[in-house]
């Protein structure tokens, strides 16, 4: 029995219901067929009950005491009494009535295994669910494991469910950001407007005493340059992160050795600005999906961070990992602190804050590798200094 019932259970909605109803039809005909010969026969025990009555004529037509009857061909039935009456009629209304039962009872008796069997579990589901889903309650699950339309649906609703938990996920950590945006915007624009506002009263009240002379006046405003030009460049920086969630990703084929003799002849003179050794070493000879302009930008993001933290060597790696192409940039710097390790790729993330880095370029380069659908991940090399890995798939 629980293995016809498990059969059904995972059969489709339109095979389950033509086997249950298949069955109930053989069972009503079945039951129909065997009503209709109880029905039959009590009939025909009430008509063979009656009694049979001939006319006779009898003539003497011999001796010897003979005698020779004649038998008229008319007969005649006995008539039913009240009773026969009332069990015979009432065998075939009984007869009548006991199909159309059958066949009622048989359909509602289908109708609802069918529904038990089949459709009670996934809809009460499906429609707790829905409840959850439009009280905002996403902290639910849909268990239920079946081949049918309805197990695919369920199984639809519960990869909905986390597509919606993964967008508040999204939502919240874009929330996170902005709020850390503009938590950074009032401490590090308070800075320079404190230092403008210094100067400014410095100016009023050397004015004020006659003490102000042409040297100290341009000292004074050239101080105040450049705290005006930090906060233009932070000012720019933070244009530059809100223009990233409006790039457009477009991916397409690539072949990885074209990539890299490009790459390493544009980082052959990073490396001779910042006077460190690069080295370029490739072992993928396939092909890529990328946008080709945005990997662009995320490497040079992470070379530049690696040769600002390098002593004498920067090398560039690549590998394949299953789907994945792995692109290691590792320096024999210092290395990552655990805390870098944890909060180099957050927003505004720095040691040390100074005209050129703003602690932006790694939080870019890993926002554009997963728009592009790869990871970027940060740790420190094997044989020392840090090591950052970037991860992109291969054409299949």
């Amino acid at each position: 029995m629980e293995k016809i019932k498990k059969k059904l259970h995972n059969m489709s909605l339109k095979k389950s219901l033509i086997c249950i109803f298949v069955v109930f039809v053989i069972c009503t005909a079945v039951l129909s067929i065997a009503t209709i010969f109880v029905s039959v026969k009590i009939q025909r025990c009430v008509l063979d009950s009656r009694t049979l009555s001939f006319e006779v004529n009898a003539d003497d037509i011999g001796s010897l005491d003979e005698q020779v009857y004649e038998i008229n061909e008319q007969y005649q039935w006995s008539e039913l009494t009240p009773k026969q009456i009332l069990l015979y009629y009432g065998s075939i209304a009984g007869m009548a009535i006991l199909i159309i039962v059958y066949i009622l009872v048989g359909g509602l008796l289908a109708g609802n295994i069918y529904y038990k069997l089949k459709l009670k579990k996934p809809l009460v589901m499906l429609k707790s669910g829905i409840t959850n889903i439009t009280e905002g309650n996403l902290d639910f699950s849909i268990n239920y494991s079946c081949n049918d339309e309805l197990g695919l649906l369920c199984g639809a609703v519960e990869k909905m469910v986390q597509e919606l938990i993964d967008d508040k996920k999204r939502i919240w950590l874009l929330l996170d950001d902005r709020r850390t945006i503009n938590a950074s915007i009032s401490h590090d624009l308070g800075t320079p407007i404190t230092v403008i506002k210094g100067y400014l009263e410095f100016l009023k009240k050397n004015l004020a005493e006659q003490n102000l002379t042409k040297k100290l006046l341009i000292d004074t405003l050239d101080n105040m340059n450049q705290a005006t030009s930090r906060m233009e460049r932070y000012i720019e920086s933070v244009r530059n992160i809100q223009k990233i969630d409006e790039i457009q990703i477009l991916l397409k084929e690539e072949s990885m050795i074209n990539i890299l003799i490009e790459l390493e002849n544009d980082f052959k003179k990073l490396a001779e600005r910042y006077s460190k050794k690069l080295i370029v070493s490739n072992c993928f000879k396939g092909v890529v999906c990328i946008d080709k302009v945005q990997f662009f930008r995320i490497m040079e993001n992470i070379v530049i961070n690696s040769f600002r933290y390098a002593t004498h060597l920067v090398i560039i790696e690549t590998s394949q990992v299953k789907n994945y192409l792995r692109i290691c940039v590792k320096d024999d710097g210092p290395g990552f602190s655990p805390e870098d390790i944890e909060k180099a790729t957050k927003l505004f993330y720095t040691k040390s804050r100074n005209e050129k880095n703003m602690g932006i370029g790694l939080y870019i380069s890993k926002l554009l590798c997963e728009k592009q659908g790869g990871k970027l991940f940060i740790k420190n090399s094997e044989t020392g200094g840090g090591e950052i890995i970037v991860q992109v798939k291969v054409k299949e």
